[in-house]
């Protein structure tokens, strides 16, 4: 048998698969395959407070996330793998506080075929290549235009402060990477608490950053939610 079927991603965010239930083996292992990181630029995100990259074909996934999330124990988990390791299906990479998985040949389940069809309808007719090669076109000028934003990153414990690894690194350089953690932290908390939405998470930290007043009575000041410091 040979040939594929198109899984639209969004297929993972149906209630039917986000079902709370025990995992099959299959399940698990489509479940890896969707969750892999799909293209080619490097991820970064803060996870327990540590920063951890994964790439094209890999997963940041630790042994009780998996567990809790397929409902297995953590013998079924090892043998799972080890059975995945063992067929060249997977590597497990623990050099970093996190565990990335990768997916072996992965390009093999994440086929890029636009360039394709467009040559495949040539021979049939010769309207139908003008029309796929515009849809090409303007696939291509889409992600060109995508290309040119700059790629943020989702930190904090909620996932809700969007910075790139530009802000990310001047945070760390300006207030310390104990500091700059921290701060990031308490506007991710303030933002789910409160549902505050702000233009720039950096010049948010920056602005409150600014505007602490260490020395002001507390009768005039104001709670600064970022810092847990008063601010006038």
């Amino acid at each position: 048998m040979s040939g594929y079927i198109k899984i639209y991603r969004k297929l993972f965010k149906n209630f039917l698969w986000e079902e709370k239930r025990v995992y099959s083996k299959f399940e698990a292992w489509i479940d890896l395959l969707q969750m892999a990181r799909y293209t080619k630029e490097k991820k970064k995100a803060l996870i327990k407070n540590k920063l951890i990259v994964w790439g094209y074909g890999e997963i940041p996934a630790s042994d009780s996330f998996l567990c809790d999330r397929w409902g297995w124990s953590k013998t079924k988990l090892r043998n799972f793998m080890g059975i995945l390791k063992n067929e060249s299906m997977i590597e497990q990479n623990k050099d970093q506080s996190q565990t990335i998985i990768s997916v072996c040949n992965y390009s093999k389940y994440n086929i890029d075929e636009l360039a394709k069809e467009p040559v495949r309808d040539q021979a049939k007719t010769s309207k139908r290549p003008v029309r796929d090669q515009g849809e090409t076109e303007t696939v291509r000028k889409k992600k060109e235009s995508c290309k040119k934003d700059v790629k943020k990153s989702k930190y904090g414990e909620l996932k809700n402060v969007l910075l790139s690894l530009d802000e990310f690194q001047k945070l760390e350089k300006k207030f310390g990477k104990e500091d700059s953690v921290n701060r990031i932290e308490n506007l991710s908390l303030y933002i789910g608490s409160n549902g505050d939405k702000y233009k720039s998470h950096y010049a948010t930290i920056l602005n409150w950053f600014r505007k602490e007043a260490p020395k002001t009575p507390v009768a005039t000041q104001k709670s600064n939610p970022l810092t847990g410091t008063w601010r006038p």
